[in-house]
């Protein structure tokens, strides 16, 4: 019995890898962390999180041209923010991505002292364009 439901099940999980199915996420989300004079910033932690999850957020650290990476994201709205030492936090609220895009978003740091978890009054938020379009 087993062996006829593993004949059944493994030609869909197949094709439904080979379609990119709903559990592989294929969308990009380049994130570029710039100072306040619009110099990449190389070293900053970019942390992203789905608003449904409930899992750890996915974290990357930004290359010499101040550039964070994240593929393979399903679909979904996501809240981006980031820490680098001797400036202050930044936020960056609802990013939408869907449908396997690349989308690019540019964090503005200011130098200060908040290297730590994002809070009220201790980071700068920025909102895309795309924010309060939530069809």
């Amino acid at each position: 019995m087993f062996q006829k439901l593993l004949k059944k099940v493994l030609p869909i999980s197949f094709i439904l890898l080979l379609a990119g199915g709903p559990l592989l996420g294929n969308s990009i989300l380049k994130v570029v962390c710039l100072d306040d004079s619009g110099n990449p910033i190389k070293g900053v932690k970019v942390y992203l999180q789905g608003l449904g999850s409930q899992d750890k957020p996915e974290d990357e650290k930004s290359n010499r041209s101040g550039v964070a990476v994240f593929k393979g994201l399903p679909d979904d709205f996501y809240r981006v923010w980031a820490h680098q030492k001797k400036f202050e936090s930044t936020y960056l609220e609802f990013i939408r991505l869907e449908g396997g895009q690349q989308q690019e978003v540019t964090l503005q740091f200011k130098p200060g002292d908040h290297y730590d978890r994002p809070r009220n009054g201790g980071c700068n938020i920025y909102r895309t364009a795309q924010s309060g379009n939530y069809d």
